[in-house]
This record gives C-alpha cells, sequence and structure tokens, in this order.
C-alpha cells in the first residue's frame, strides 16, 4: 500500500576532548556519552496499512552497548474516518538508551541532570470534527521517566537513577467561522513528577536539612489564538497565553507562580517564491 514501508538506519561517531588534565570526566549532564569516546546506534523502522483507514508502525533501536537497557522500542497505531481521528502509542526507551543524536520522540530528555531517555509510556490523541466549523482534540500523556539522585557523583557516591511518573492532558479546541479567520483555544496540565518534586533546598532561616516540595513540577496553562487572512498574501496571528506553576526554587512557600506570554505574527507573500514574516 501506499502507507506502507520498511527502512534501516545508523550512525557512528567520535568525540574527542582535549583537556590537559587526563583525570577529567564530563558530567552527567553532558550531551554525550560519558563513558566512551565512540558510540552509535542502529534501528529499524515499518509501517503497514490496516485497511483504508489504519496504519501500524513500530520501531526498534539499539546503541553501541547491546543491552537490553540501550534498546528502545515505539508501537503506533493511527485510525482515520471522518470526523474521527485516533493516534495511540507505547515506548519503551531504555535507561542507557544514550543517543544524542537521536530524533523525534527518542531525543535526550534532560531532567535532573540526565540526559539518558530511560522512559516508559503511553500516550493517546483523539480529534473529533462534527461540523466543519469546529475541531475538538485531546490528548493523554503517562511516562515513567528517569533521573540522577544526584547529578554531581563522586567516586565514593557514584550515580545512581530512580523512577518518576509524569503526566500531561492537553484539551483543545478550534474554530473555522470563515475561510479567512480561525480561532482557537486551549488547556494544559503538566505534572513533572507524581510523586515528589526531587528538589532539595536549604531554607535561609539556616536549617541545613533540605526540602522537598511535593508541588513542584506542577504546572497549569491556558491560552487563546486567532488568525486572520484578510488578503491572499497577508496573514496575521495572535496569540496569548497564561501559566501557572509551582517552583520550589522561586517559592519556599508554595506559592503559585503565574506567567504571562503573548505574541503577534505577522506575514506577506508578495510574489510566490519569497514569503516575509516578524514577530
Amino acid at each position: 500500500g501506499s502507507r506502507s514501508h520498511i527502512g534501516i538506519t545508523g550512525y557512528g561517531a567520535m568525540v574527542g576532548v582535549h583537556l590537559e588534565d587526563d583525570d577529567a570526566v564530563l558530567t552527567t549532564t553532558s550531551g554525550y556519552p560519558t563513558d566512551r569516546t565512540v558510540f552509535g546506534a542502529f534501528g529499524l523502522d515499518a509501517a503497514v496499512e490496516v485497511g483504508p483507514d489504519a496504519t501500524l508502525f513500530a520501531e526498534v533501536a539499539a546503541t553501541d552497548r547491546l543491552s537490553a537497557k540501550a534498546m528502545a522500542v515505539i508501537v503506533r497505531a493511527v485510525w482515520e474516518r471522518k470526523p474521527w481521528e485516533l493516534d495511540v502509542s507505547a515506548r519503551y526507551l531504555g535507561d542507557d538508551f544514550d543517543n544524542p543524536h537521536a530524533r523525534g520522540i527518542s531525543m535526550s530528555d534532560q531532567w535532573m541532570g540526565n540526559t539518558d531517555r530511560g522512559e516508559i509510556g503511553l500516550r493517546a490523541d483523539a480529534s473529533w470534527k462534527p461540523a466543519k466549523w469546529i475541531r475538538l482534540r485531546l490528548g493523554q500523556d503517562v511516562w515513567r521517566a528517569a533521573r540522577w539522585n544526584d547529578p554531581s557523583p563522586t567516586a565514593s557516591n557514584p550515580a545512581e537513577k530512580t523512577h518518576l511518573w509524569r503526566n500531561e492532558t492537553y484539551l483543545r479546541v478550534d474554530g473555522y467561522p470563515f475561510k479567512w479567520w480561525t480561532v482557537g483555544a486551549y488547556g494544559l496540565f503538566r505534572d513533572n513528577d507524581l510523586e515528589t518534586s526531587g528538589w532539595t533546598w536549604t531554607d535561609p532561616n539556616g536549617d541545613d536539612e533540605g526540602l522537598d516540595y511535593g508541588y513542584n513540577g506542577e504546572q497549569w496553562r491556558v491560552g487563546a489564538q486567532t488568525s486572520f487572512i484578510p488578503l491572499k498574501w497577508m496573514r496575521l496571528d495572535l496569540n496569548y497565553q497564561v501559566k501557572f506553576f509551582h517552583d520550589a526554587k522561586l517559592s519556599l512557600e508554595k506559592k503559585l507562580q503565574k506567567g504571562h506570554y503573548t505574541y503577534i505574527k505577522i506575514g506577506v507573500k508578495p510574489v510566490h517564491w519569497l514569503t516575509v514574516s516578524a514577530r
């Protein structure tokens, strides 16, 4: 079928760090593997049509470590039948899957100093367009992430990883009242750590015991955007977003932080081979 395929990919790389100190090592936050200078990855991916409305995708990859913890597997199914679209995927990326040149969902995920992906998760996205002038979207992602217990290990205290659950829920409504005008509103809830914040903070009053705030990592975002096409060669976009979040580094009293974000973008296409935009 037109949507079916099979592919193979791979690469090899070598990193040289020229330092006078032979005992120098890269930190755990390095974007490259910290225990070897030659590394690489290879993988196999495929897609197959399952009837006229559904497609299955799968990809298996491994790094040069050649172990189960250094492998990644992603399985995805997409079903489309108007007015519905459904996209469901499951993923496993081992704790040692340190592939700095990975793409898409397999890219490094720096979290508490850990750049290895180290993730197990399930994601679902649904879209419903009951009429040509409106579309509803709902997304849910739950995954287990890996992070360093201590991003600055020593010989007597080597780096170890712990696993924490994270969540993201997304809801969006888009309206298309006219061909030249679209409007949308969305809300997002994200919890970077469902069990504990992972942060410790010393009380400014002299308490040497680190304080661990469970609220850290939670955030809520709500926003709206609209687009206008007053002329065939001009487009105007307006976006406004409010972000609410807990951050123990900013608020020892667990106060809710708030940020406002807005932008205006205009684009013009005076001739068919040139587009100019400003934001």
